[in-house]
C-alpha cells in the first residue's frame, strides 16, 4: 500500500511547471488572437426613428443615362453642368496583376498629411454583393512620389517599385467600395458585409495591411448597410444609400447615416433630413452608388456616381439648404470609383476603364 502512495506522488507534476507550461502557450496564442480580433455586438447599431419626421432638401435634378464604360484616358475632364470644376490627370495607377491576372481597383483613402495614398485592388469582381471578392491594400508615398518628379506626381508608377510602393497581401474584401481613414484613431477601415442588415465592417493593419478587427451588428431588418464609408475630422462615421421603392421616403432620394465606429462598438443615426434627388445614372431601378469622400478644408461629404459627384457641408446636415448642395455632371463614360482629400483640400478622383487617379480642383 506505501508502495502505490510512492507511484502515486512520483506522477505528479509540480504547480510551478504547469503554470510556467500555461504561460508559454499563451506567449505564442498572443499574436495569433491580437492580429485578428473579433467583436459581436448585441444591441441594434441602429437608434430608432420617426419616419413622419423625415424630409429632404430639393436639390437640382440632372438625369444621366445609364451607359456602357468607354475605355479611354483624359489628361482634362471638365464639368458640363451644375457646379463648375476641372479634373486633370494626376498619375495613372497601371494594371496591378496578381498572378497575371488584371485587379480593379475600387476605392481609395489619403491621410491628412497628404503623405499616403492607400487603394484597394480586386483580383475577384463578381459584382457588389460578392461577399468573398480577394484584393490587396495598395500605398503609395506621394510625398516620395512628388519630391522625385519636381513636386508634382508622375504619370506613371511602376507598381513594383518599392520606394514608392507597398503592396498588401491577397485578402477577402469583397467589392469594398467603402475604404475610409478614420483621422481620429488613425485607422484604415471598410465594410466586408454590405447589402445585409446584418453586416460588419473591419479595420486593417497599417504595417500587415491584414484584417486586424472585425465588428459584427445589426441595423434592423428593414434597412440595409451601405456600400460606402466615410470619417470626418471629428472622427464622424458616415453611410448613404439611395432610396428605390419611395415608401416613406422619395423615391431615388439620399439617406445619410451618421454614427461612430470603434474597435468594439458600431453606432449609426438617419439622418432626418435627406436629398431629394440622388446623383448619377440609374440603373436596376436605382441610383449607381461608387463612393463617398470628405474634404477636412471645406467640412464637405462627397457622393460619388459615374459622371457625377455630389456634395453637402457636413456641419450643416439635417439642416440643409437646395443652396448648400453641388453637384458636378461630367461628360464622357467613366467609371467613378471614389475621392479623397488631404487635410490641405488636395483632392484626388480614382477612375476605372482605364484606371486612373486624378487631381480635383482647387475648392472642390
Amino acid at each position: 500500500m506505501g508502495n502505490d502512495n510512492r507511484k502515486k506522488e512520483s506522477l505528479r507534476i509540480p504547480v510551478w511547471m504547469i503554470a510556467a507550461l500555461l504561460a508559454a502557450i499563451c506567449t505564442l496564442c498572443l499574436p495569433l488572437s491580437a492580429g485578428a480580433a473579433t467583436y459581436t455586438q448585441k444591441k441594434p447599431a441602429l437608434a430608432p426613428y420617426t419616419v413622419s419626421s423625415y424630409k429632404t432638401v430639393k436639390n437640382t435634378h440632372y438625369v444621366i443615362p445609364d451607359h456602357a464604360y468607354e475605355y479611354y484616358s483624359s489628361d482634362v475632364m471638365k464639368s458640363q453642368k451644375g457646379y463648375r470644376t476641372t479634373f486633370t490627370r494626376s498619375m495613372s495607377t497601371l494594371m496591378l496583376t496578381s498572378g497575371g491576372t488584371p485587379m480593379d481597383p475600387q476605392s481609395m483613402a489619403i491621410t491628412p498629411d497628404g503623405r499616403y495614398l492607400y487603394i484597394v485592388y480586386l483580383i475577384d469582381h463578381g459584382g457588389v454583393n460578392n461577399l468573398n471578392a480577394r484584393g490587396r491594400l495598395v500605398r503609395f508615398d506621394l510625398n516620395a512620389l512628388r519630391q522625385d518628379n519636381g513636386g508634382q506626381l508622375p504619370d506613371q508608377v511602376n507598381s513594383k517599385d518599392t520606394r514608392y510602393v507597398k503592396t498588401g497581401p491577397l485578402i477577402v474584401f469583397g467589392h469594398c467600395q467603402s475604404l475610409a481613414y478614420n483621422p481620429k484613431t488613425k485607422s484604415l477601415w471598410f465594410v466586408a458585409k454590405p447589402g445585409y442588415s446584418k453586416t460588419c465592417v473591419k479595420e486593417l493593419d497599417m504595417n500587415t495591411f491584414r484584417v486586424k478587427n472585425t465588428v459584427n451588428y445589426s441595423l434592423k431588418s428593414t434597412v440595409s448597410m451601405g456600400y460606402t464609408l466615410a470619417f470626418d475630422k471629428r472622427g464622424n462615421a458616415y453611410f448613404y444609400t439611395s432610396s428605390k421603392n419611395g415608401t416613406w421616403s422619395p423615391k431615388r432620394s439620399i439617406k445619410i447615416y451618421k454614427g461612430t465606429v470603434s474597435r468594439r462598438s458600431v453606432r449609426w443615426h438617419l439622418v432626418m433630413q435627406g436629398i431629394r434627388y440622388a446623383n448619377g445614372p440609374i440603373r436596376s431601378g436605382n441610383n449607381i452608388i461608387q463612393g463617398m469622400g470628405y474634404n477636412p478644408k471645406l467640412d464637405r461629404l462627397y457622393f460619388v456616381s459615374d459622371s457625377s459627384i455630389l456634395s453637402v457641408p457636413a456641419g450643416k446636415l439635417g439642416r440643409l439648404k437646395p443652396s448648400d448642395v453641388r453637384e458636378s455632371v461630367f461628360g464622357g463614360h467613366r467609371e467613378f470609383e471614389g475621392v479623397a482629400f488631404d487635410g490641405q483640400g488636395r483632392g484626388l478622383l480614382l477612375t476605372n476603364r482605364p484606371y486612373e487617379v486624378m487631381r480635383t480642383g482647387d475648392g472642390f
